[in-house]
């Protein structure tokens, strides 16, 4: 497997296996794209989008049409992740409400329309039915029509000029002489962006056809509410990168490749409420507002390892990777998973514990409630682990794979251990057999004996593991 020594860990990337990792990311990326393209070609799929669906046979045919005619610009357009993430969601399985629709298809006509309100694209005629405001994501950029109604804008290009008018409505319109010119009814503006990461800040999910996720069930109130003030992404993840820097700057590598913009989730209720969300691999990293640069070291760390894990498996290593059946305990979800969601859990926990033990020296390990979370995620991680030991399948490959993760927790269990004391041990002990209660309360689950929270046999199991897939490899 290509990477294979980076599979639990970031490692670092020099220049010539930073552009392999790029190169995968590019095949993995246009291999979405044909399949989304096949899509297409299905009415039933289409068939969701109602009258959105012309709109979009349209629009990618302009695409293709500049393949021909300017294929640096085309490429521009197929080759941005953020084609793929907003075809994917229009076409995807799941209901999309038809204000979404108009807003994803505008998003993704937007640098097709800024393309041409610049001149760089001139030759043919073109039409766009789109909302007022577009997030034009390949270039940074957001464009605001004024001197309209208050519905969606038809574009019509034509050699050097554009005409804008209101959907429905039989005035005039407004003619544009292109290029675009300062005094336009048209504004382009940069998205607010990250100098630290080199990536836009989105403050507005819906823009990308996905709201995040917060998961609130469950969650008491700390106290905070009503006096809780979370920092502002941008500062907080300026703080997470120069801890990373310091603490782990591969990680850094691996987000030059892999992350492609920051969306911001507002703050949540109160501190207890954390979250943050990706959607596979070179996608956009969601998060809600913190109170410490940590956290969302943290939480980087933890979305980039999923994004990793997507880059870099070949799923064919574990067999029942794509078993969708939700009938696991998984430590970090509240409902049954597929043993997939404990793969992602272990290969993403392993790693933000790696960085929470470079990290004890900071003040906020002072905090006995850093400690305990260092402590909840390690021994989560051995649950997870012993029930891909019992439930999963490997390939050859696979078991080397278990092996480079087994050997982590082996490493890290003596050194998590020791921050614990008698409360904790009860504290946890506690929280998870109410964990398990609440899950099994869902489905029925195959991993809820009370082996699974014998921790130390957990460990041993990691280490006698290590031992023998080693030797077999």
């Amino acid at each position: 497997m290509q990477f294979q020594d980076a599979f639990t860990f970031p490692t670092p990337l020099s220049p010539e296996t930073e552009a392999s990792a790029r190169e995968l990311l590019r095949a993995q990326q246009m291999g979405q794209l044909d399949l989304l393209m096949g899509w297409v070609q299905q009415p039933e799929r289409l068939g969701k989008l109602g009258g959105c669906a012309a709109e979009l046979q349209s629009l990618l045919s302009e695409a293709f049409e500049l393949v021909e005619r300017a294929p640096a610009l085309a490429r521009e357009f197929l080759e941005h992740w953020s084609t793929t993430v907003l075809l994917g969601r229009l076409l995807g399985p799941a209901a999309v409400g038809p204000g979404l629709i108009q807003c994803l298809m505008g998003n993704l006509a937007s640098l097709l329309i800024v393309q041409r309100l610049r001149g760089e694209v001139t030759h043919g005629e073109a039409f766009f039915v789109t909302p007022r405001t577009l997030y034009c994501l390949p270039r940074g950029e957001r464009l605001d029509v004024r001197g309209l109604g208050e519905g969606r804008v038809v574009w019509h290009f034509s050699g050097a000029e554009c005409l804008l008018s209101e959907e429905g409505h039989a005035g005039p319109g407004l003619r544009i002489p292109l290029p675009l010119t300062g005094d336009a009814p048209v504004s382009i503006q940069p998205l607010p962006w990250s100098e630290t990461w080199n990536v836009p800040v989105l403050d507005d999910s819906e823009m990308l056809g996905i709201t995040g996720r917060r998961e609130q069930a469950g969650i008491p109130d700390d106290g905070s509410t009503g006096t809780w003030r979370p920092m502002p992404l941008l500062r907080s993840t300026e703080e997470a990168f120069h801890i990373l820097r310091e603490l782990w700057p591969e990680v850094l590598d691996w987000a030059r490749v892999l992350l492609p913009a920051l969306v911001d989730m507002g703050g949540p209720e109160n501190r207890s409420v954390r979250c943050s969300s990706s959607y596979g691999a070179g996608t956009p990293v969601f998060l809600t507002r913190v109170a410490h640069g940590l956290e969302h070291a943290e939480d980087l760390v933890h979305e980039l390892q999923h994004e990793r894990m997507y880059l870099l498996l070949d799923s064919r290593a574990f067999g029942r990777w794509d078993d969708s059946r939700p009938e696991f305990v998984s430590a970090y979800r509240t409902d049954p998973r597929p043993l997939r969601g404990v793969h992602l859990g272990l290969h993403s926990f392993l790693a933000v514990n790696r960085l929470r033990l470079r990290a004890l020296d900071r003040p906020e390990f002072k905090q006995r409630e850093w400690r305990f979370q260092l402590l909840k995620s390690h021994r989560c991680n051995l649950l997870s682990f012993r029930t891909l030991l019992d439930f999963e399948r490997p390939t050859p490959e696979g078991r080397v794979l278990l092996a480079q993760m087994a050997q982590a927790l082996s490493e890290q269990h003596p050194l998590i251990e020791r921050v614990a004391d008698a409360d904790m041990d009860q504290a946890f002990d506690a929280w998870m057999k109410q964990h398990f209660s609440r899950v099994a309360a869902c489905g029925p689950v195959v991993n809820d004996a009370e082996t699974y929270m014998d921790w130390r046999e957990a460990a041993a199991l990691a280490a006698r593991y290590t031992q023998h897939a080693g030797g077999a490899a």
